[in-house]
């Protein structure tokens, strides 16, 4: 991205300077014709005024793409800033697909269980991990309640499960929440959790403290909406992942970083 936008950014100013040489190229032989005592006819004038015109037109527009692209280069530079403040990757996230020490790529996800676009990126990311054995998929909470009220309960009931019996748990618990309408103390006994520890846990600070930190970091990446993702290449480097990215799209971003990375 950000070399596509030095490209444009490029010619964006070179097709500037032309169109100003064109300009002179076409103000300079008005002048000389001025100068001759023959005089210029109003035909000449008005073909000649419509050219200067045409090219000042032209070189307005090229300078609000000039404009428009150095706003998206500061906000490319903004976001490449914001990801950097992502937490390391460890053992303690939840964490699907290759083992954290195998993996050549790592997809972090911040995500709202119960937004309808984080649904149809689980589904994706269950595809990309069952067809690319060195991915690994982490999970991370990101609620957003103004749109979902309820958001914050279903992450502390993941954390809850999770807490108390594990990373594979954890991954039953969202899976069967995704794909049913089952009550999330149902959920959680399926996951094989003990109800009183489970209620006992929900009664308690732990699992809000957990998603309170997930979404904290989720914003400080700069994270606006969810799914937002961010992708851990080979030598560790950072790419943001925007919305629910069709397979085709995420696998060649997977594909990519292998290489370039």
């Amino acid at each position: 991205m950000e070399q596509t936008t030095h490209t444009n950014l490029r010619t964006v100013t070179l097709a500037c300077f032309i169109a100003v040489l064109l300009m002179a190229g076409v103000m300079i032989p008005t002048q000389q014709a001025a100068a001759q005592t023959a005089p210029i006819t109003e035909v000449q004038r008005a073909a000649m005024l419509e050219q200067i015109n045409q090219l000042m037109v032209l070189i307005a527009q090229l300078l609000v793409q000039l404009e428009n692209i150095k706003e998206v280069e500061a906000k490319e530079r903004m976001s490449v800033a914001s990801i950097n403040n992502m937490s390391p990757v460890s053992d303690d996230d939840h964490h699907r697909g290759a083992e954290l020490q195998d993996a050549k790529v790592i997809i972090v996800e911040y995500c709202d269980l119960s937004g309808p676009f984080c649904a149809h990126f689980h589904e994706t990311m269950k595809k990309i991990i069952s067809t690319n054995d060195d991915v690994t998929w982490v999970y991370r909470h990101f609620p957003l309640v103004a749109l979902h009220p309820n958001s914050p309960i279903v992450a502390a009931a993941a954390e809850c499960v999770a807490a108390l019996k594990g990373n594979e748990a954890f991954w039953t618990f969202i899976d069967g929440y995704i794909d049913g309408n089952k009550s999330l103390a149902d959920l959680a006994k399926l996951a094989g959790v003990n109800k009183t520890n489970y209620d006992n846990c929900m009664s308690s600070d732990m699992a809000k403290s957990a998603v309170s930190e997930d979404s904290e970091n989720a914003i400080a990446t700069g994270g606006q909406g969810t799914p937002w993702s961010i992708m851990v290449g080979p030598t560790g480097k950072l790419s943001p992942i925007n919305g629910a990215q069709p397979q085709s799209a995420l696998q060649k971003m997977i594909d990519l970083a292998r290489i370039k990375d």
